[in-house]
């Protein structure tokens, strides 16, 4: 199948593409590392040859691959570049307010909500709790 990108970044297929149906099978293995959690392939053929689980067909072949969900799942995000410039002056001059709530339980004192208030010069942060 052949496409193209238009300039607002969608695909147009060709009317004269031929569309094709490809099959995906699932063996046993691949169907238990899915019941399982997706736990590792070694330790599905841990579990079968230690007998852990009634029902467990013959799992003889293990191969060194990743589903996409355990590939999406080892993803990790990159981090944001590190500032030391500090762009205030004086104190209270730029606070970051983030308010958080309302929370499953209640404090002590019976509040649901969290407010908290960063200084940008100081770096000092303050958590306040609210009803």
């Amino acid at each position: 199948m052949k496409s193209t990108r238009t300039l607002d970044y969608y695909y147009e297929v060709s009317t004269l593409a031929t569309l094709g149906c490809h099959k995906v099978i699932l063996d046993d293995t691949d169907i238990w590392h899915q019941y399982l959690g997706h736990i590792n392939f070694k330790d599905l053929l841990k579990i079968f040859e230690r007998e852990a689980v009634c029902g467990l067909p013959n799992l003889q072949t293990v191969r060194k691959m990743m589903c996409g969900a355990c590939l999406e799942g080892k993803q990790t995000k990159t981090q944001h570049k590190k500032t030391t410039n500090i762009l205030t002056s004086k104190p209270f001059e730029l606070l970051h307010i983030n308010l958080m709530g309302p929370t499953q339980t209640k404090s002590l004192c019976g509040k649901k909500y969290i407010m908290v208030m960063v200084d940008d010069y100081l770096r000092y942060s303050w958590a306040i709790l609210l009803r």
